[in-house]
């Protein structure tokens, strides 16, 4: 079952929540997942970016981010953005900004 979420209304599904995965794919190798505390900043949202994150970004800047349901049977919120990496040459303070793309609410029936 699925709720579409307008982006307009991202905020605020997004601050409910304490933690997320960042999901990217590079040209090569497996996908690379991690939990991540996002930010917002100019609309969009932002977090730290490891070695392989700045890999992938920059081979495929399609990403998604997954944050788990609150409770047992609730709703996760998944959404597509674009990322771009932001101090990529420094890596202490590279980060990714995420400009979402599309948002849902989604259970199993």
């Amino acid at each position: 079952m699925s709720i579409k979420v307008e982006l307009d209304d991202l905020a605020d599904e997004v601050s409910k929540r304490p933690f997320g995965y960042l999901l990217t794919a590079g040209d090569e190798g497996p996908p690379h997942s991690g939990a991540v505390v996002f930010v917002w900043d100019d609309g969009c949202l932002v977090t730290g970016a490891g070695r392989t994150t700045r890999r992938h970004v920059g081979q495929r800047s399609t990403v998604s981010l997954l944050w788990p349901p609150l409770e047992v049977g609730g709703y996760s919120l998944i959404v597509d953005g674009d990322a771009v990496i932001r101090d990529a040459d420094d890596a202490d303070t590279a980060t990714v900004a995420i400009t979402p793309t599309w948002a849902v609410l989604h259970r199993p029936a």
